[in-house]
């Protein structure tokens, strides 16, 4: 992802470019600060809020100058700023969060925390899968047994399903008005109301279809997704991508 051809920009002009392009999601970057004297903090571009010459980082109060910024860079590893740091005082945050193993999540997290944090308790209700998959279905929902998988078909991650220890994520569209007061330089998945969504999941060499509460396995569709990933579909166009090893939503149009 190339945001600027072949000119440099500075901190404010990237960050003005990766906030206000229609044509970038600034879910794909990462920004590298100093949080203090040998420690650098490697945060998602959208957990920051922007004051100006100063930023914040997520629901934190303390404020930095824009100069403790040392690096910008995307999903591809790709640096768009970068300056001299310590790679070795670098923590990446987020780093965890609170999982109660067999308690649905969305009875003690609110519901734009579960948008935001999605990958990560994803992630880490993955590791819970490894011992008790059974618990972490109920971490995520409810569910049903359909054969050698565990199917979510309820909230926001309906359509997830748990196979082999692995989790392969499905999303739940939720109500714009729950969002949208909490919303700051981020991209949207817009789905139509009115249209069925179908999952499509793909799984080793084979493809599985989610419609509601039912699992299908479909012959002609393997070439619309890469691999280790997963589709969120409506009139048989691809509204996003999932991508199963980190979590993330990727690819959808932009609002």
């Amino acid at each position: 992802m190339d945001i600027w051809g072949k000119e440099r920009l500075g901190i404010k002009d990237t960050i003005s470019r990766i906030i206000y392009d229609q044509n970038i999601d600034p879910a794909f970057f990462r920004v590298i600060f100093k949080r203090q004297e040998g420690e650098y903090w490697d945060v998602p571009f959208n957990f920051l809020r922007f004051h100006g010459s100063y930023f914040s980082y997520g629901e934190a109060d303390t404020i930095y100058p824009l100069h403790r910024i040392v690096a910008i860079y995307d999903h591809k590893g790709k640096y768009h700023i970068r300056r001299n740091y310590n790679p070795g005082h670098v923590t990446i945050k987020p780093a965890d969060i609170e999982i109660i193993s067999g308690i649905p999540i969305e009875k003690y997290i609110d519901p734009f925390r579960i948008a935001r944090y999605s990958w990560l308790i994803i992630q880490h209700v993955e590791k819970i899968a490894k011992k008790d998959p059974d618990n972490a279905a109920m971490t995520l929902g409810d569910y049903l047994m359909l054969g050698e998988f565990r199917l979510i078909i309820e909230g926001y991650f309906k359509g997830t399903i748990i196979y082999k220890d692995k989790i392969a994520r499905g999303n739940e569209p939720m109500e714009y008005n729950t969002l949208s007061e909490n919303l700051t330089h981020q991209r949207i998945y817009v789905y139509p109301d009115e249209k069925e969504l179908t999952i499509l999941h793909r799984l080793d060499k084979k493809i599985i279809e989610i419609e509601e509460k039912e699992i299908m396995r479909p012959t002609n569709r393997k070439k619309l997704i890469p691999r280790n990933h997963s589709a969120i579909i409506a009139n048989g166009k691809i509204l996003c991508l999932i991508d199963q090893n980190t979590k993330h939503t990727e690819g959808g149009p932009v609002a």
